[in-house]
């Protein structure tokens, strides 16, 4: 179980995730898995996108905004290119409490 202000940031970081993928990776898919492994709650969002570029480059406040809130309440926000769908990987974790 999580509190709600857990959730409510779990919420806010699913949905600059998915607007992320739709309106910056041009993806087709993109999947959703939310998780209570031990102690986190823990969102992974992976789209078969453009990719993130290997230089970081773009604004990506949205993706400072993410990381951000993990930190706040704890946890870590990490961003990968996933290299056998050529997407990209948010792996969100927080303390469940």
């Amino acid at each position: 179980m999580v509190t709600d202000t857990t959730a409510d940031h779990l919420i806010a970081a699913l949905r600059e995730a998915l607007t992320n993928a739709a309106r910056h990776a041009q993806a087709r898919k993109v999947e959703v898995v939310v998780e209570v492994i031990g102690s986190e709650v823990v969102l992974v969002v992976t789209d078969d996108g453009i990719g993130v570029a290997a230089d970081g480059g773009g604004r990506r406040s949205g993706v400072a905004n993410l990381n951000s809130r993990a930190i706040g309440l704890g946890g870590s926000c990490a961003l990968e290119r996933v290299s056998d769908i050529g997407g990209t990987r948010l792996s969100w974790r927080v303390p469940t409490s």
